[in-house]
């Protein structure tokens, strides 16, 4: 009897090591490949790897303060942790069907940058969970748990500093208004997921939770090749909604994270069935906005594709560049562009003078000649200027270059690491390739998606 459990337990253990075995053969590949190419030419690559880096951080410094035993430590399992924090987990579903069906609809989706978002919202979850419930919460509350008042301020105190360290998001760029409505609803969910820390002792559940909402809030920008971004011209009635929606989301958080500290489960309940009303509510309150001038709040980027079969690429920036133009008469004019200060200078070698073009931040920039005229072009941390103003007609006289600055356009383009030119039917055009490998093309004053 004992032998034959032992051979059937074997024959079990075969089997289950051969349909493993033909899994991996016939898809391990292709789950290789995909992997690879989500780490290394998904949108959120970048954002991945600094968010893998804090939580390396986060485990260092749990370690050094010996906090391992506290984070084990689980009160409640995951799934009732998951319910404490009811109000993120019904916002977050919200989104999630909402951006699910506009990808239905748009009958799209890149699947590298899905399989990049998954990896970044877990990274993210596990980054910020680990730092601030993990380590800041449990450290305070080290010192600050003696009484029901001082459990009360530590988990607020938490929540703030949750909540203020998106201020950073201003620094990159991010408009003020936008900003503050952030600061206001992330303190609001850090006191919210301090009050699920506090009650269920189950960091995974918060870590589960949090990725969920920002991979439900970021799924709307899977398959744009640049974010969104707000608008800061938005009109009155917008910007009050904004706030507004903000101020009564926190409100929610902040009512449902006093019920987990009073940890009373019949009014938990209660009140979870008019959280789940109000939230339904105030997604549909946005309805009474005109439809337009919702639309004026975000400018999202799209480009159409260009097909080539046999284009030559060629890539290069330049500290500086000189140009020498020899007119009918032989007379030489010797004009030297160089960046300094993170402003482009265009220098007459012959008269020293020299201007200064009217562009902020300049980073790199490249000039060549097509026919008879100089493409140059300007690139910046946001943006991309082009202008073909330059030709053997305006070099014959440096005073031309005074209006130069009014012929730059420019392109809202994703972040660049290269930029040159690529020839297509014995004819130059701009070339650009974004840091996740996408080349865009600029062709009759469009910037074209090359395919």
């Amino acid at each position: 009897m004992f032998k034959s459990k032992i051979f059937r337990l074997i024959g079990i253990i075969l089997i289950g090591l051969l349909f493993f075995l033909g899994l991996f053969t016939i898809y391990g590949g292709l789950f290789a490949r995909v992997l690879y190419n989500a780490l290394m030419y998904g949108k959120y690559n970048t954002m991945f790897i600094s968010e893998l880096i804090i939580v390396l951080f986060a485990i260092l410094i749990i370690s050094i303060r010996k906090l391992w035993p506290i984070i084990k430590e689980k009160k409640e399992s995951f799934l009732k942790g998951i319910k404490r924090g009811m109000p993120v987990l019904i916002i977050a579903t919200i989104m999630f069907i909402f951006n699910v069906g506009s990808i239905i609809i748009d009958g799209n989706l890149n699947f590298i940058n899905l399989i990049s978002l998954i990896l970044v919202s877990l990274s993210i979850g596990m980054a910020e969970e680990l730092l601030f419930r993990g380590w800041l919460q449990n450290e305070i509350m080290r010192k600050y748990n003696n009484s029901k008042k001082e459990t009360i301020i530590t988990i607020v105190v938490s929540g703030l500093l949750f909540g203020l360290f998106h201020m950073i998001n201003a620094l990159a760029g991010q408009d003020i208004l936008t900003t503050i409505a952030q600061v206001i609803q992330t303190s609001a969910i850090g006191i919210l997921f301090c009050s699920v820390y506090y009650a269920s002792k189950n960091i995974w559940s918060l870590i589960f939770l949090h990725s969920f909402y920002d991979f439900s809030i970021l799924l709307g920008e899977v398959n744009s090749y640049k974010d969104c971004i707000n608008n800061t011209n938005t009109s009155l009635i917008v910007n009050i909604i904004t706030l507004t929606t903000s101020i009564l989301f926190a409100i929610i958080y902040i009512t449902y994270s006093y019920l987990n500290v009073k940890d009373d489960l019949k009014i938990r309940r209660r009140v979870t069935s008019t959280i789940i009303i109000a939230v339904v509510l105030i997604f549909l309150s946005t309805a009474l906005v005109p439809s337009d001038e919702m639309l004026d709040k975000q400018t999202c980027f799209s480009y159409d594709t260009l097909e080539v079969n046999n284009g030559k690429m060629s890539f290069f920036v330049e500290d500086e560049f000189t140009i020498n133009y020899v007119d009918s008469a032989n007379y030489i004019y010797n004009y030297k562009l160089f960046v300094d200060k993170h402003k482009l200078n265009i220098t007459n070698l012959n008269s020293g003078e020299n201007i200064i073009v009217d562009i902020d931040d300049v980073s790199d920039f490249i000039i060549y000649k097509d026919n008879i005229n100089y493409i140059l072009l300007v690139y910046t941390s946001e943006k991309i200027y082009y202008s073909n103003y330059i030709s053997e007609n305006i070099l014959t006289n440096f005073n031309n270059f005074d209006n130069i600055n009014s012929t730059f356009i420019s392109y809202d383009v994703p972040e660049i690491i290269n930029i040159g030119y690529i020839e297509i039917d014995n004819k130059l055009y701009p070339l650009l390739k974004s840091y996740i490998s996408d080349y865009f093309v600029i062709k009759d004053n469009t910037v074209l998606v090359l395919k």
